[in-house]
């Protein structure tokens, strides 16, 4: 692993096949989290021209007592690698969002239990949504 202008890198014999991770991230004025999340999701969609807006296909695995808004920490997975969701957790906040892209992959587990109680020990009390 080699770290990198705020990257973390892990390759296998210097090539660039691995992953990559930033860390350090700046998260935005909790203000300005707070003013956007009065607004109805479809809205600030329109309102960035549709950028930014995941799939409608994608939902929770269970519905919110509330609303939930936060800066995203996105997780980009290749198939079976969960040191990577591991990574990205690492990299989380109190009151960040994890999102976790696995492509679409449906023949393994990108999040289970042992992540959820991750989480939860941190604080988290809806890891696993």
């Amino acid at each position: 692993m080699s770290v990198h202008e705020g990257a973390i890198e892990s390759s296998t014999a210097g090539s660039n096949i691995g992953f990559r991770g930033y860390t350090g991230v700046e998260r935005p004025d909790p203000d300005l989290i707070r003013r956007l999340a009065a607004y109805a999701p479809p809205d600030l969609s329109d309102a960035m021209h549709g950028g930014y807006t995941m799939d409608p296909a994608i939902r929770p695995f269970y519905a919110f007592a509330e609303r939930i808004a936060g800066p995203a920490v996105t997780v980009a997975v290749p198939r079976g690698a969960n040191a990577v969701v591991r990574f990205g957790l690492d990299q989380a906040r109190r009151g960040d969002v994890v999102v976790v892209n696995a492509w679409g992959q449906r023949a393994f587990a990108v999040w289970g239990g042992n992540l959820s109680k991750i989480m939860q020990r941190r604080g988290d009390r809806r890891g696993g949504a």
